[in-house]
């Protein structure tokens, strides 16, 4: 099976401060607030107003060195073949990094290269807004952010696209 996790996932789950994961919405507002956007301003349009230290500070240092929180401890239990999340943080990497768990993590940020499925103790962790190990491509949080990556050929999202057609 390919598994498809949304950023709901894992709330439960702490960075390496200490701190519970923020939900889009309170990062969403936490953003606005250090840009001076209004409240109401959507991710989307906050996340272009952040400088390189903002970046750095609220994204990749609070997303970082993550410990998994009871919500997705067991997932490591079960064989997948593909899984696809749209989470920047690195909960799932130091899950796998354990000794023990039945396949060996692979992680890819939405930017890389196509790589064939690999063999059952292998599992590819797509990174589908981008990844607090590879910050230098940048995060994609807007419609316009998904649109150039597809035009871009992206073989991750065309991959998860059709995954997602033949599973209607």
């Amino acid at each position: 099976y390919n598994l498809l996790l949304g950023s709901g996932v894992t709330l439960d789950s702490h960075n390496g401060q200490g701190e519970l994961l923020r939900s889009t919405e309170n990062l969403r507002r936490d953003l606005c607030r250090l840009t001076g956007a209004r409240d109401t301003t959507p991710l989307t349009r906050v996340y272009p107003l952040l400088t390189p230290d903002l970046i750095r500070r609220e994204l990749v240092d609070r997303f970082s060195n993550c410990r998994a929180g009871p919500s997705i401890e067991s997932m490591t239990r079960f064989l997948w073949r593909r899984l696809f999340t749209f989470n920047i943080d690195d909960v799932i990497e130091n899950l796998y990094s354990s000794s023990g768990n039945k396949q060996k993590l692979v992680p890819l940020n939405f930017d890389a290269e196509f790589e064939p499925t690999p063999e059952r103790s292998k599992l590819q962790a797509i990174h589908l807004h981008g990844w607090v190990q590879l910050p230098d491509p940048g995060f994609v949080f807007s419609t316009n952010e998904y649109a150039q990556a597809m035009r871009a050929m992206n073989p991750w999202m065309h991959l998860l696209s059709e995954i997602l057609y033949i599973a209607s």
